[in-house]
């Protein structure tokens, strides 16, 4: 007979210690996390239409960002009645999350470390002038760190909530093959 390992379908890591964050089980803490990357997502729109207004970039933004909170609203009714598809979209959709996540950060710091060019007219002629960047290498580190941390988090929920994906698929499998063998009986 076939070890766990042996017959474990998928590609990401099975949680040893079935652990996730917060020091609980894995499936209290995918479903904890998954409200905390909601709540959160829905904060940082709020405040940025409040902060920023609306412009066609943003405008993108929020439709990605609502995109996202479908998925995890999905997610959560997929654990809640563990229903497959429900979960096994969040695998392409907040992957694809996490590359916007990874290009939007890089976009965001190349746009805080750089100089601010601005022009002015002055009797017809316009003028480029350059203001130079006034962050220091500490800030520079730190707005570095903290993206890294970001994202470092957002992968960590990623995989755990994929190996948690994987192992309802398995168990599922599991349940289907013991009622085929049943129904042969």
């Amino acid at each position: 007979m076939p070890s766990n390992e042996e017959k474990r379908s998928g590609c990401f890591p099975r949680l040893n210690s079935y652990w996730c964050c917060c020091c609980i089980p894995l499936r209290p803490g995918v479903k904890l996390s998954t409200w905390m990357i909601i709540i959160s997502i829905i904060v940082s729109m709020i405040y940025n239409m409040i902060k920023n207004g609306f412009d066609f970039g943003l405008v993108v933004i929020y439709i990605i960002y609502f995109i996202v909170l479908i998925s995890l609203i999905l997610l959560l009714i997929g654990i809640h009645k563990v229903n497959l598809p429900f979960m096994k979209q969040f695998k392409v959709v907040f992957f694809l999350f996490l590359v916007f996540q990874v290009v939007l950060m890089i976009i965001d710091l190349h746009r805080r470390f750089s100089d601010k060019k601005f022009y002015t007219t002055i009797n017809g002629k316009q003028y480029e002038h350059i203001e130079p960047n006034t962050l220091g290498w500490f800030k520079k580190l730190l707005l570095i760190c903290l993206a890294i941390i970001n994202f470092l988090i957002l992968l960590y929920y990623y995989v755990a909530t994929c190996s948690y994906i994987e192992e309802v698929e398995d168990d599922v499998k599991d349940y289907v093959n013991n009622r085929r063998l049943e129904s042969r009986k």
